[in-house]
C-alpha cells in the first residue's frame, strides 16, 4: 500500500512538503491515517486524513504564524491543534466526510 506521504505528495507534485508527523486514528472500527506537514516556502501547516488508501480530507491553518519553525514551542503547538480538530471532525463526522466508500 502506498504511504500516505506518497499520496500527499503525488495528489501535489508542485508542492514541496516537509513532514513531520504521522498518526493513526481509529474510530467506528475504520481506521485512519493523518499527516502533519509544512509546505514550503510558504511555511503553512496542513494536516492530511486518508483511509484505505485514498485522501479523504486535508485542511490548513491559515490563523497561525507561518514564520514559526517546526519543532518550536508555536511549530508544535499548531501541530497539535491541527490534530486535534482533524481528531474531533474524524469523531463527529457532521458531513459523512469520514465515511469511506
Amino acid at each position: 500500500m502506498t504511504s500516505l506521504p506518497d499520496l500527499i505528495q503525488s495528489a501535489d507534485p508542485d508542492i514541496e512538503f516537509i513532514f513531520i508527523k504521522s498518526l493513526e486514528h481509529k474510530v467506528r472500527g475504520i481506521e485512519f491515517g493523518l499527516q502533519v506537514c509544512r509546505v514550503e516556502p510558504s511555511g503553512q501547516y496542513r494536516i492530511y486524513v486518508a483511509c484505505r488508501g485514498q485522501i479523504l480530507a486535508h485542511v490548513f491553518d491559515p490563523d497561525h504564524d507561518s514564520l514559526s519553525e517546526p519543532n518550536s514551542p508555536s511549530g508544535l503547538a499548531i501541530v497539535d491543534d491541527l490534530i486535534n480538530s482533524a481528531i474531533n471532525d474524524i469523531d463527529e463526522n457532521h458531513h459523512d466526510l469520514y465515511t469511506p466508500v
